[in-house]
């Protein structure tokens, strides 16, 4: 008992984070999923900044913002210690969508910044339920906020770490 007190049994629900991209509602088709996970690793790579998105069909009753940030904690975003890192978080069923961050980006990216984020780019297209481009616009918007700030440019060219394959489709000869 004494291992429990304090601890939230609500994480083990959660299912394990399988990279910067978990679709576990499968809204996202494998060219927008590797294209996000592109944008998250030159993100990482540029800004040190982990940018992880969860999509998930339903949270059974549960509240969108406590759930996100549930998530955020079990699944370990941002590196220890630093806390830089958001999380973008899909509730297909209950159309909410979550923008979590940690404490080392509040700064750089406040509640009236992310609500904006929210506003321009991505609830028009929820709306019209095209969850990719909507999911890949709350990153990509996410990405400059971060890059500016950091005082570097996205390019949409990360280079891949050896020995994995860039998420273009092309090969290297």
């Amino acid at each position: 008992l004494a291992a429990m007190s304090g601890a939230n049994p609500a994480h083990s629900a959660f299912p394990a984070s399988r990279g910067a991209v978990n679709d576990f509602a499968g809204v996202l088709s494998p060219g927008s999923r590797a294209r996000m996970e592109g944008l998250a690793a030159e993100i990482l790579q540029k800004t040190g900044t982990s940018v992880v998105v969860g999509t998930f069909k339903s949270l059974d009753g549960d509240d969108p913002d406590q759930f996100a940030n549930e998530l955020y904690e079990a699944w370990g975003i941002g590196k220890k210690g630093e806390d830089k890192g958001v999380l973008i978080m899909l509730a297909v069923e209950e159309r909410r969508i979550r923008i979590e961050t940690g404490f080392g980006v509040e700064g750089v990216l406040p509640d009236g910044k992310v609500g904006s984020i929210l506003d321009q780019y991505v609830v028009p297209l929820l709306k019209q339920n095209r969850f990719e481009e909507s999911l890949f616009n709350a990153m990509a918007a996410i990405g400059q906020v971060l890059a500016k700030d950091a005082g570097v440019e996205l390019t949409g060219q990360m280079r891949a770490p050896s020995g994995q394959r860039r998420g273009t489709g092309r090969r290297a000869n």
